[in-house]
């Protein structure tokens, strides 16, 4: 409030005028809505960043698996085309390569029991060493895991014979370590096969 005087004809005259302060604040109802709207805003982000990290994850468990994979395929086509035959063992997990430039080589999926689960992977050697060199990463918790005996069996060496050389064809699926996160993003599981021949007889 305050006071002002005007002039008038017959002197001061006081006036009287109450003056109302501008609000700073604000009201309940609008707090509310704001804090309603961060709360979408949050969640929707939120929900964006945890499919985003998930995505991620799955990326990175397929790529793993597909390079162990690959790596495999890349060094058995290299071995066996530098083979002069292939020498089944009996044991579709098991078969030697003879007559290639490093000598004969053997190749082997193993598993490995780690209660209560097993754990394959592929390995090889080259005769006669008796050190066997493992191709596929075996690590339980960042490595993979090849499906090497039933009830689960999926790898197998399949030997015939072509009409100038042997033919050696490989399945296996490969998937994440045993010990992995449990959660979808992690659990990948892919069918890899190839097939390749030996040097002409």
């Amino acid at each position: 409030m305050y006071n002002r005087y005007t002039m008038n004809t017959k002197g001061f005259t006081l006036i009287s005028r109450l003056v109302k302060a501008k609000p700073t604040g604000f009201t309940l109802i609008e707090l509310l809505v704001v804090t309603a709207i961060l709360g979408i805003l949050i969640g929707v982000s939120s929900s964006v960043f945890i499919g985003i990290l998930r995505s991620q994850n799955k990326t990175n468990a397929t790529n793993e698996v597909r390079q162990n994979a690959n790596l495999v395929i890349d060094l058995l086509e290299r071995d066996v085309r530098g083979a002069r035959s292939i020498q089944p063992t009996g044991s579709q997990n098991l078969v030697t390569l003879s007559g290639t430039p490093s000598g004969d080589i053997e190749w082997e999926c193993r598993e490995e029991v780690i209660m209560p689960l097993t754990n394959g992977y592929i390995r090889r050697r080259v005769l006669p060493s008796v050190t066997w060199q493992d191709i596929t990463n075996k690590d339980t918790q960042t490595g993979v895991s090849i499906d090497c005996s039933p009830p689960t069996f999926s790898f197998a060496f399949n030997v015939s014979s072509g009409t100038t050389s042997q033919i050696i064809t490989v399945r296996f699926n490969a998937r994440q370590a045993l010990l992995s996160p449990q959660r979808t993003d992690f659990q990948i599981e892919l069918p890899f096969e190839t097939t390749v021949g030996t040097r002409q007889f």
